[in-house]
């Protein structure tokens, strides 16, 4: 089963009721070390369900992005949150997002092409994906951030939002870390 990679961004602005304009992805080198080539994202299966998460987490769809395009520094999308009173999960991801807290996005993407990046030593350091298929979209958190769970809270929200809100992230980018350990390895023995 091909790995499905995540690469977070920014949310830039809010345009209208319960749409966000985001850079969703651009070339800079991401955290992880890997470069996500702009040009080489497929947008076609992503076009045909455009779907957002949070957290990346299928079970979690929040809104649908209404426009994507290819702009001057990379993947733009407009989203569209699902409606108000829809769900009460929903309505905190927007409040929050509103309040500037969650500002963070994720692209969920297969890459189909991709080469190792070395250091002057030749010890690898990241992956440049030279053509990808975009899946999905998420709007995600920074769970370790002691700062962000603190301005939460002082929004008054309710502690069992809190914690779904949080609590999991952190497996998530201990998971994103694990499993570019493997594919480093993997790079390194030659299996693909």
């Amino acid at each position: 089963m091909p790995q499905i990679h995540q690469r977070e961004a920014f949310i830039t602005k809010g345009t209208r009721e319960g749409i966000f304009s985001f850079q969703a992805s651009s070339e800079k080198v991401d955290s992880y070390g890997d470069i996500v080539v702009q040009k080489g994202i497929d947008l076609n299966r992503f076009k045909a369900n455009p779907i957002i998460l949070y957290q990346h987490d299928a079970r979690e769809p929040i809104g649908k992005a209404v426009d994507i395009r290819l702009g001057e520094k990379g993947l733009v999308a407009d989203i569209e949150l699902a409606p108000r009173g829809v769900s009460e999960k929903i309505d905190t991801i927007r409040g929050l997002i509103e309040a500037g807290i969650l500002k963070a996005v994720s692209i969920g993407f297969t890459a189909q092409d991709y080469e190792a990046i070395r250091d002057k030593e030749n010890n690898l350091t990241g992956f440049k994906f030279l053509k990808s298929l975009l899946h999905e979209i998420s709007v995600v958190s920074i769970p370790a951030n002691d700062e962000a769970l603190s301005i939460a809270r002082s929004h008054n929200l309710p502690k069992h939002q809190m914690h779904e809100l949080f609590t999991d992230c952190t497996k998530l980018d201990k998971q994103v870390q694990n499993r570019n350990r493997v594919r480093a390895l993997k790079l390194k023995q030659g299996i693909s």
